[in-house]
């Protein structure tokens, strides 16, 4: 999770109702927060995280290792999952990412992509090279699965930045991405996964444990 310039600093907020929901499932969690500010470049942070992704790997060798972000993090996880060359760096082996969960993400850094953006300014002062920072320039056919989840109740422009990515992915081969806009679900709710009949937190749970799977026609996301 990174600093958002459009909304306020909610981090430690948001990690807490995570934490707590994947915890409760039996699911090790590493909240990792980062600020981009002047002279720190988007790209030179991705490769201070992964150095951190090594460190927590490291220390527990989980099962699974999924990546998960809001906003900036979910540039952030998105980079890490598909450059393959920054968690090389690090020394994590790219291939050791089971699946990507993305809300609220900013895929293509592009300028005609961040027309009518929130954040354009900011991400504009922050690249180097667009292109060489835009996840969307990664995708591949052998790229983890991605879980992408929007509130039905959120700014409507998140869920429409996210189709183009969504769909790359899909026209380069990816086999499992995942795209939902949830009814009922805003900024800070699509985020509350705890609590039985919590359709939005079993899918999560699930995706966290498994991977992607093939959905009953009477789930609320198998239709």
């Amino acid at each position: 999770q990174g600093n958002e310039p459009s909304q306020p600093d909610e981090r430690l907020a948001l990690a807490a109702t995570v934490g707590d929901a994947l915890q409760r499932e039996g699911i090790a969690l590493a909240a990792v927060s980062f600020d981009i500010h002047e002279g720190y470049t988007l790209r030179a942070c991705a490769a201070d995280v992964a150095r951190v992704v090594r460190e927590a790997t490291g220390a527990r060798d989980p099962t699974r290792l999924v990546l998960a972000g809001r906003g900036l993090g979910a540039w952030m996880a998105s980079i890490l999952a598909l450059d393959r060359r920054l968690l090389e760096g690090a020394g994590v082996d790219p291939r050791r990412v089971d699946g990507v969960i993305v809300l609220r993400g900013t895929y293509d850094l592009g300028e005609a992509a961040l027309q009518g953006h929130p954040d354009a300014a900011f991400f504009a002062g922050s690249v180097e090279d667009r292109r060489e920072s835009s996840p969307i320039t990664y995708v591949r056919s052998d790229a983890p699965p991605f879980l992408m989840l929007h509130g039905g109740e959120d700014n409507a422009n998140w869920a429409r930045i996210a189709r183009p990515f969504a769909r790359a992915l899909e026209d380069a081969g990816a086999r499992n991405v995942d795209h939902f806009v949830v009814p009922q679900r805003d900024a800070h709710s699509i985020l509350h996964w705890s609590g039985r009949g919590n359709d939005v937190g079993d899918l999560v749970f699930s995706f966290v444990a498994a991977g992607p799977k093939e959905l009953p026609i009477d789930n609320p996301f198998g239709l």
